[in-house]
């Protein structure tokens, strides 16, 4: 009995194996793509840390705080158009710069004098004053301004008492209509006159017997006259040399013994 059970076991086994293999065949079903897998990535890897400045500026303990501002940065000033600008004059100060003048010339106006410090136009201000050159400032740059093909001499203005006397003023050139500056008066050599001469005395042989009388003879100036005045001066001696070729002719008085 034991042995039909088993028997009949395995062929109830056998018929299902067939009947599921045959029923695979006839019903198979449609082919599917597996779905992918997707693998977890912890959250903590993908998050980046943050920058130390980052962290510094956060309101960690105080909410109303806020992060620095970025620094304003300053726009580069565009530099001075020089082409309407002409230097005409400088009047330099040695003692004081502050008191220096230059005169510029501004296209299509005048010419103006402008000390350091005074504006030549809107924006550009006239910051020091060299020798043969202006030094222009515009919005904190500055940019040099030298005369048109001409070189400045060097001139002060002032003295330790605090007077004012120009000694060297440079003209514009070629420009009618500059400002006229005089240069103080120089003072002329003054014509060397030769010493007074006195005429030469005639040769008057001294008289053992008698006392010669004295001769008075005027001096006379040589100087460069005319031929009368010449004559005219010449006159007096002359006439004192003859006096005294008359009084040596007289005879000598007679002496008693």
């Amino acid at each position: 009995m034991t042995a039909l059970r088993i028997a009949n076991t395995v062929l109830a086994v056998l018929i299902c194996a067939i009947t599921i293999k045959w029923a695979l065949v006839f019903f198979k079903p449609d082919s599917v793509e597996p779905l992918p897998v997707k693998t977890a990535v912890p959250i903590e890897r993908t998050k980046s840390k943050p920058e130390p400045e980052a962290v510094k500026n956060l309101p960690l303990f105080t909410p109303v705080k806020k992060p620095e501002p970025a620094p304003i940065v300053k726009p580069v000033a565009p530099p001075i158009n020089i082409d309407d600008l002409e230097l005409k004059g400088i009047f330099a100060n040695t003692e004081n710069p502050k008191l220096s003048i230059a005169i510029i010339k501004v296209k299509g106006s005048s010419e103006v004098p402008a000390q350091v410090g005074d504006e030549i136009k809107p924006g550009v201000t006239l910051n020091s004053v060299g020798a043969n050159y202006v030094i222009l400032s515009y919005k904190g740059e500055p940019t040099r301004l030298g005369f048109p093909g001409r070189i400045a001499r060097k001139g002060t203005l002032g003295s330790a008492t605090g007077s004012a006397t120009p000694t060297a003023i440079v003209p514009a050139p070629d420009d009618n209509n500059a400002p006229a500056f005089s240069m103080p008066p120089q003072r002329s050599r003054q014509a060397s006159i030769p010493p007074r001469q006195l005429a030469p005395k005639p040769n008057v042989r001294p008289d053992n017997k008698r006392k010669s009388r004295p001769i008075v003879v005027a001096p006379a100036l040589i100087t460069a006259q005319p031929k009368a005045e010449v004559a005219a001066v010449s006159t007096p001696v002359e006439t004192t040399v003859k006096v005294t070729e008359e009084m040596q002719a007289e005879p000598a008085p007679a002496t008693d013994n």
